[in-house]
């Protein structure tokens, strides 16, 4: 079996939108090509509408890509039919950003994670160890989601998406709607398991403090492309591309040496309808030239990480 867990190649979704009486394409994904490998956690981060979550949803097999194709363990998996997609499910499980929206109100704890050992024809007798391997006690099985605190929650909705033992969890924004400590518990959690079972993640966020502790490779995200991709330690401390550049300096410091001068970016982002021509981030962009209003920029490897800029 494959040891790359999801392979996204060449990835493209758009939506038809309503503009002036006209129906435009919005381009939410524009050819991003990413994979993931067993044990690996890949972050992918960039601003709120820059196509993250379209994305997770595509390597999910939750919406249809309008071009490219998904790969499961080596697998085609995208193109199949929902029926013919079923025996694949236990492969690919998500862990939601609001676990309250994530777990039914009416259902006791130990129903919601026998749920999916019972969809899947197997026995649930192992549910409640579910709870042991995220840190809760059995005896929250018998409560209401609405019993749990926040964190109590996502550590079901973790527990659920481990029922099925996949081979890769894709994770929208875990951690978003938690409290700082409680962010803190709940990734060491997911390291803890990820380490114990080998299982790759691909981790959504828009904060690259989150992911920077726990990613081991970091793709970030603008405007439906991958503008730099590559190893998170060497994203976080020599960024390329103007926007990583601009991201990496948001990041809280946690000592005066750690302090980086604030990157200011002008201008607003362009609304990305199909055929835009050029780079999506010349209009925001101190180094902008001629060049970048005219061709795309391909990704080009540097030290090893790939950047998609003219001037990198």
């Amino acid at each position: 079996m494959s040891s790359t867990v999801l392979e996204v190649r060449n990835a493209r979704k758009t939506y038809d939108v309503t503009r002036s009486r006209r129906t435009e394409r919005l381009v939410a994904v524009d050819d991003v090509t990413l994979r993931v490998e067993a044990g690996e956690t890949v972050a992918l981060v960039g601003e709120s509408g820059c196509g993250k979550s379209t994305f997770a949803r595509a390597a999910a097999m939750l919406a249809p890509l309008d071009e490219g194709e998904v790969r499961w363990s080596g697998e085609l998996v995208s193109g199949l039919r929902r029926r013919q997609l079923r025996t694949h499910r236990p492969h690919t499980q998500l862990v939601f950003q609001d676990p309250a929206a994530a777990l039914s109100p009416r259902m006791r704890i130990e129903e919601i994670l026998a749920e999916p050992l019972h969809i899947q024809g197997r026995g649930v007798e192992g549910a409640a160890d579910l709870l042991d391997a995220v840190g809760l006690d059995r005896s929250l099985g018998r409560r209401l989601p609405r019993e749990l605190s926040g964190g109590q929650r996502q550590r079901v909705v973790i527990a659920r998406a481990l029922a099925l033992q996949p081979r890769l969890l894709v994770l929208d924004e875990p951690v978003a709607s938690l409290d700082v400590s409680v962010q803190a518990q709940v990734l060491n959690l997911l390291s803890d398991l990820q380490a114990e079972r080998g299982f790759g993640a691909l981790l959504i966020a828009h904060d690259l403090a989150v992911v920077s502790s726990v990613a081991d490779r970091i793709g970030v995200m603008y405007l439906g492309r991958i503008v730099e991709e590559g190893p998170a330690e060497e994203i976080i401390a020599n960024p390329r591309h103007p926007y990583t550049r601009m991201l990496v300096s948001a990041v809280p410091a946690f000592s005066p040496s750690e302090r980086r001068d604030r990157v200011p970016v002008a201008g607003d982002p362009v609304t990305p309808w199909a055929g835009l021509p050029g780079c999506t981030f010349a209009s925001r962009c101190p180094a902008v030239t001629s060049l970048c209003h005219d061709r795309v920029p391909e990704p080009r490897p540097h030290a090893g990480v790939r950047v998609a800029c003219h001037h990198a």
